[in-house]
């Protein structure tokens, strides 16, 4: 149950040259060299930097760029996810990042032999801002609630979601988990894998957690009733394989789709 929002920054980077032969026309900028000396420089002062203070990650996750084995390519990029718990930290690290880019650049066309610059474009593809929502508001208190009510030990953590807009805008909100455990706690591996036992138990856990979250306060104002529950039931439709509905003490049923329900709940 993510109640914190951990800040984080993402940027691509892409170095652009004029491309060509690797023999032929050997001597021109190349965006690949560039882009490792890139990576190489920013990894080594990022290390230095998050090796001490609150806690801060860095990671390229994605390279791209180039034809074939036997051609200078004439575009090189990645793209990079900052995270800190501190907001200040992100804004160093962002400075450790540019410095080091342009310092690349700078080699790059130092050592051309022929042909035009190299150029540089860092663009900001993602900011999402920090902040907590303490656990004593209802929200937190009802996620909680229902999450033991499947059985589930709950744990707050931070974590970078969905949620980080509204948290930082001071209105309450949470992230929850839908299973898995990504293989021995690798979220993202490649044999990350669903924990629920069915799917059926995953639609009920989140609407156990929707009727906490939206129904009570509305069902509460019916008169009559003083008690409800959330039923999840298989309708043998591939398209809507769960019909989701709450039932009344004063006999009531309300219909919840399982789309509208996922809707009301912050996704990671």
């Amino acid at each position: 149950m993510n109640n914190q929002a951990l800040g984080s920054y993402r940027y691509e980077v892409a170095f652009d040259g004029p491309g060509g032969h690797s023999w032929g026309a050997f001597g021109l900028v190349n965006p690949h060299h560039a882009l490792g000396y890139a990576i190489k420089d920013f990894i080594e002062k990022a290390d230095k930097y998050t090796s001490s203070g609150p806690r801060t990650s860095y990671n390229v996750g994605i390279i791209s760029g180039g034809t074939s084995i036997n051609s200078i390519p004439f575009k090189s990029s990645m793209q990079i996810d900052i995270r800190s718990v501190e907001p200040y930290r992100l804004d160093d690290m962002e400075e450790i990042l540019f410095n080091s880019m342009r310092l690349a650049l700078k080699n790059q066309n130092e050592i051309k032999r022929s042909g035009p610059d190299l150029k540089l474009t860092i663009d900001k593809i993602g900011n999402r801002p920090s902040g907590k929502v303490d656990e004593s508001v209802p929200l937190i208190q009802r996620t909680i609630a229902a999450t033991q009510h499947m059985g589930v030990e709950p744990r707050l953590t931070i974590g970078s979601t969905n949620s980080n807009i509204p948290i930082s805008l001071g209105v309450p909100s949470v992230t929850i988990g839908r299973g898995g455990d990504g293989a021995g706690g690798r979220p993202h591996g490649p044999r990350q894998q669903p924990t629920f036992h069915s799917q059926l138990e995953a639609v009920a856990f989140l609407e156990t957690c929707s009727k906490r979250f939206t129904l009570h306060r509305a069902l509460e104002d019916v008169s009559g009733v003083t008690a409800y529950s959330v039923e999840a039931v298989e309708t043998g439709s591939p398209s809507q394989p769960h019909h989701v509905q709450t039932r009344c003490s004063n006999g009531l049923v309300v219909p919840l789709p399982v789309a509208d329900t996922l809707a009301l709940l912050p996704h990671t």
